[in-house]
């Protein structure tokens, strides 16, 4: 028996009739039937469940953010009690290699929290 068929029928009542206007009408009539007399066949469709996919995901790899610092710099400029793989703070890399100042001005604007590291 499909398990939209083992809702007791104080449930269907309460809890399955307030969506009755978007079920289909012979599934209702079937829900109501069953609640009332569970020995008669139903006349509804009841498509099998779902089966969920679980899709394996490729492996990431981590790619250094920048060529300019390491992870254990990232780790000590966050704090020295910090390791080089358990940093709480996000490091990207905003602008590289460049001398223009106002390119550099504009592009860290609005970054709060910003470090700026020069080679």
């Amino acid at each position: 028996m499909p398990i939209v068929y083992s809702i007791p029928g104080e449930n269907i009542m309460d809890k399955v009739k307030p969506y009755k206007k978007i079920l289909d009408k012979q599934l209702w009539e079937d829900l109501f039937q069953h609640s009332l007399t569970p020995d008669r066949p139903i006349k509804s469709v009841i498509l099998p469940a779902r089966s969920v996919l679980t899709p394996e995901l490729p492996t990431r790899v981590k790619e250094p953010f920048s060529t300019i610092i390491s992870d254990e710099h990232a780790a000590e400029i966050s704090s020295p009690t910090y390791s080089s793989t358990n940093y709480p703070y996000e490091f990207q890399l905003i602008l590289e290699g460049s001398s223009d100042h106002k390119l550099f001005w504009n592009m860290c604007l609005g970054h709060a929290g910003t470090v700026v590291l020069l080679k």
